[in-house]
């Protein structure tokens, strides 16, 4: 297996160089990439690191049958796929529970007005009669979140510890517990006005694209605030920073973003009521081991012939 390790993943190797199962090499670049790929049967890259050149680099490996991703998200290899005959697989699941962690902690840190606390205490300004009008429980609110893959499951299953009102939207309006209010995306325009919250857990796709702009946040309570740990283009950024700024929306909290690293220019690091984290959600879970384990068990079944596990259709 070929592995093309960036910095943030480079922890990952030892477990791989350790393995009895693949014969593992890393590289830093895409030089190296196209250099030392001829003759394997196997990558390993993240989304963000699969750009043109490494997608025409994969396709030149004719040797190549599987490609696997160190994350949940593909949509750089939807974009420009690779040959039809080589199988993609991610990470789906492995980082759920931590990044549900992180949805509801943006949600909390939000209902509990976190933010303007750690201001005041910064200046040393005892505020209780200020800050505590725009504090809330999350007992009773109406929470709705948007996926209900693994992180939007698991969402779900950590707010009702909290006795919130969890809605769901799916494609099909159906689903099992944890949730017990399933509805289609067709749904979305009717229940916008009475959400307290919207988590969005979405992958990114032609059809969730922008599935949060200038329309669905004008629908939202001036009350309500937005949390995302899916992916950054599901919202139109420009028109967040507009109601956050002019008071239609309470707050946001949000872990990705539609380029990355944010530049420093957006409008959204000086909005009132946003919490920003650098797309921290799927860290300090057991994702990663568990991503090596995969490996480690798609690689085996490879080598026998067996359906591998996570299979990603592209086209």
């Amino acid at each position: 297996m070929i592995g093309f390790i960036s910095p943030t993943l480079r922890h990952l190797e030892a477990g791989l160089l350790a393995s009895k199962v693949i014969d593992f090499i890393g590289v830093r670049s895409a030089a190296e990439l196209k250099e030392k790929v001829a003759g394997a049967e196997a990558a390993l890259i993240g989304n963000s690191a699969y750009d043109s050149g490494a997608a025409q680099t994969l396709r030149s490996a004719t040797s190549l049958r599987w490609i696997q991703t160190t994350s949940i998200g593909i949509d750089n290899l939807m974009s420009d796929p690779p040959r039809r005959d080589v199988v993609v697989t991610n990470a789906g699941g492995l980082n759920a529970p931590a990044v549900a962690e992180h949805a509801v902690t943006l949600l909390l840190a939000l209902s509990r007005n976190l933010r303007r606390s750690l201001e005041c205490q910064r200046v040393g300004w005892w505020a209780r009669q200020e800050l505590a009008p725009a504090v809330r429980s999350l007992a009773g609110r109406q929470i709705v979140c948007l996926g209900y893959g693994a992180v939007g499951r698991e969402v779900a299953r950590k707010l009702a510890a909290f006795d919130a009102e969890v809605t769901v939207l799916t494609r099909s309006g159906q689903g099992a517990p944890p949730a017990r209010r399933i509805l289609p995306y067709e749904s979305l325009g009717a229940v916008l006005p009475t959400a307290d919250a919207v988590i969005l857990a979405l992958p990114l796709a032609p059809w969730t694209r922008g599935i949060i702009g200038r329309h669905e946040l004008a629908l939202m309570k001036p009350t309500a605030v937005l949390v995302n740990v899916g992916r950054g283009p599901l919202v139109d950024e420009v028109a967040l920073a507009e109601a956050l700024t002019e008071g239609h929306l309470a707050g946001a909290g949000l872990d990705v973003f539609a380029a990355e690293p944010l530049s420093k220019d957006s409008p959204l690091w000086k909005c009132p009521g946003t919490i920003l984290t650098p797309h921290l959600g799927g860290q300090g879970g057991d994702g990663e081991r568990l991503l090596v384990q995969l490996i480690h068990e798609n690689a085996a079944r490879l080598k026998h012939g067996q359906p591998l596990a996570n299979v990603m259709t592209i086209r």
